[in-house]
């Protein structure tokens, strides 16, 4: 029986240990506001600057908002998100480096909720290659400007983008440097605008 107590008392300040963790990570959430940054450490930090995060945090925020009390916000969310992707680094080390402490799981909800609010919102609208004669012309005489060569309408270049070890066809996505990868196809204008991506290739494509 006093085994079984003890057992009980482990498990009671484990939970209340995991709770007040839990509560101070909240605190500091709140307590942090990344535009309180300077501009230069803003842009470095995140790839974006000030006034483009806060567009997309309002074009985002109708289908983000927390449902949970303990929620994540919708600014916290977005800053993640775009943090991971400014950095390419590790879900669980963007939720301890980050301005925000957040752990692998939700870094990893907030990749995939974000992701797809930014493409149902603006892939179709911001990344298409040129529709009419007007804005051919208008590239490729942006293009003459700096290469001397008529007639260019895109630069194109693929990359290996790392993923899990996939379920199936698992040799279809080993590539030639050894890891797990999509061969993703990107083209774009003279001003580095993406105008084409195609992220369908496996690694060893």
């Amino acid at each position: 029986m006093a085994f079984i107590a003890y057992a009980l008392l482990d498990e009671i300040e484990d939970h209340e240990r995991n709770r007040a963790f839990t509560l101070h990570k909240s605190v500091l959430r709140d307590k942090c506001n990344p535009f309180d940054l300077s501009d230069f450490n803003f842009k470095k930090l995140y790839r974006l600057t000030k006034n483009d995060v806060s567009m997309l945090i309002e074009h985002l925020r109708p289908n983000l908002t927390k449902i949970r009390k303990n929620g994540l916000s919708v600014e916290v969310q977005v800053f993640v998100t775009i943090q991971f992707l400014a950095t390419g680094a590790y879900q669980r080390g963007t939720g301890n480096d980050s301005l925000y402490p957040v752990s692998q799981p939700s870094v990893s909800r907030c990749i995939t909720k974000v992701t797809a609010e930014i493409v149902r919102i603006f892939a179709a609208d911001q990344i298409r290659f040129p529709r009419n004669r007007v804005e051919r012309e208008k590239i490729s005489n942006e293009f003459e400007q700096l290469s001397r060569y008529p007639g260019i309408l895109g630069w194109i270049d693929c990359t290996q983008i790392a993923i899990v070890t996939p379920m199936e066809r698992e040799e279809a996505y080993k590539n030639f440097k050894g890891f797990y990868s999509l061969n993703v196809q990107m083209v774009c204008d003279a001003n580095l605008r993406i105008t084409n991506v195609y992220a369908d290739f496996p690694g060893n494509r």
